[in-house]
């Protein structure tokens, strides 16, 4: 990547030089690469990968935390 802009601004450079020789002040257009888009399919939704990941609670669990925060309030 740094070898590619150092070549791009000794190139720039390298054409300003030889517009100054020649006498022309007419500044050219920078022609770049075309670029290229490269598009990954994804394999798998992010959402179902998502949901796996995390764990539920399990209904037992729930049904005990919610009985003991009744029985507490019940008592009080």
């Amino acid at each position: 990547m740094f070898g590619y802009v150092l070549f791009s601004v000794f190139d720039v450079w390298q054409k300003r030089k030889i517009q100054e020789e020649s006498g022309s002040n007419a500044e050219p257009a920078q022609v770049f690469p075309p670029r290229v888009v490269r598009q990954f399919r994804q394999k798998t939704t992010i959402k179902n990968e998502v949901s796996q990941s995390k764990p539920g609670l399990s209904t037992d669990v729930l049904a005990s935390v919610s009985i003991l925060f009744i029985s507490y309030f019940l008592k009080g």
